[in-house]
């Protein structure tokens, strides 16, 4: 591991206190501005490496806004005012104080599925400074590189690439998450509850904690580095961004969080287009339910078509630039496959399986919806 393995914690970290990231900590959520930053790294390394410019380049323009916005915090008498039980805080000195008793770390890669898809990829991306070249060995190479770039961050900026920095990425996203955890549950004891600010911030931690005891959203200090858990780290705190502007009335700013976490869910791995429904009808439920009863508002309409258009104008230009001798790349022939009819779980023709999932979620989304009116009346009594 190299000191440039810092730059996966830090660069979010400084880019979150930026105006435009800051405004989701500002609204309470500081680990939620923490994931958009790391959305938006994703994000441009994908935009730098489609139009060819070295992706070097961005990492070095991330790197000097980083810069900027830890210089601003500081400058602006922020400091005083640093949150130092924040998990963002303190988790990182933690792992950083388990790594200094254990020794030195060496991570030992999975022959096959993590090397020839992920890491391997990532490790030419640092070489070769592009997203694909025809000289590269990847082994699904319609694969969406989102996460194969995010773990090329460290080594972007040394020009080495180490798989131990890359580790820390997986490690940061993970923080992220429990920082956001920690934010909804703090913020929900003292507005829902009223509790004090320090009883608060006691049961968040207990939370935390909890949720990592049982291991609900993986390892802290993860044993590989496969696709799945980066992307459900986006996919969960893509849907609780959504849950969290019904909850505190923040229509817009939470509708722009969600839908960069759940663009960023989809370059890390096409999958994210079963969670596409489910994700359009929550939105939905935001924009147009919440405060307006119904009626059909036009700037929201206006919000939800481009939040939607921002995910489809970047699976088109994948579909474009990206070199397939599968359907990944594609969505058009993955739906194309999908509607063949052909047999799916155990046999089930697809439009029957189809039919089953859709009257489930049909189910499960008049109970929740129950549940909240119930909510809603209990508070308002």
């Amino acid at each position: 591991m190299t000191i440039f393995a810092l730059s996966a914690y830090l660069i979010p970290l400084g880019l979150s206190l930026l105006p435009i990231f800051s405004w989701f900590a500002k609204a309470g959520y500081p680990g939620l501005s923490y994931l958009v930053a790391w959305a938006v790294i994703t994000l441009a390394f994908f935009l730098t490496g489609v139009a060819n410019i070295p992706l070097h380049f961005a990492a070095w323009g991330l790197t000097a806004l980083a810069a900027i916005g830890f210089l601003k915090y500081a400058f602006t008498g922020n400091l005083k005012r640093i949150d130092w039980v924040h998990p963002l805080a303190v988790l990182p000195v933690f792992i950083l104080a388990v790594m200094l008793f254990l020794g030195p770390t060496t991570y030992g890669v999975y022959a096959w599925d993590e090397w020839v898809n992920w890491i391997g990829w990532s490790r030419q991306i640092v070489v070769t400074d592009v997203i694909y070249s025809p000289e590269m060995w990847v082994a699904t190479r319609g694969d969406t590189p989102g996460w194969t770039l995010a773990m090329a961050l460290p080594g972007l900026i040394s020009g080495n690439f180490y798989t131990e920095d890359a580790w820390i990425v997986a490690i940061s996203l993970h923080v992220g998450l429990l920082a956001f955890f920690y934010d909804i549950a703090r913020r929900t004891l003292e507005n829902r509850i009223e509790m004090s600010g320090a009883m608060a911030s006691l049961a968040a931690w207990a939370f935390i904690l909890i949720l990592m005891s049982v291991e609900l959203s993986w390892r802290l200090i993860p044993s590989l580095l496969l696709i799945e858990e980066p992307q459900y780290y986006f996919l969960a705190a893509g849907f609780l961004t959504i849950a969290v502007g019904v909850l505190d009335k923040q229509r817009s700013l939470m509708l722009a969080g969600g839908t960069l976490l759940m663009a960023t869910a989809w370059l890390f791995k096409t999958s994210f287009i079963v969670y596409a429904p489910s994700f359009a009808l929550s939105a939905g439920f935001l924009i147009f339910f919440r405060e307006t009863g119904g009626r059909i508002d036009w700037a929201n309409l206006l919000r939800m078509i481009a939040a939607i258009a921002f995910i489809v104008a970047l699976m088109t230009l994948w579909s474009i630039t990206g070199t397939s001798a599968r359907c990944q790349a594609s969505i058009g022939d993955m739906v194309t496959r999908l509607f063949a009819d052909g047999p799916v779980s155990g046999g089930i023709p697809f439009n029957v399986f189809a039919g089953q999932v859709f009257q489930a979620m049909l189910g499960f989304g008049s109970v929740s919806y129950t549940h909240l009116r119930a909510h809603e009346t209990v508070l308002d009594l």
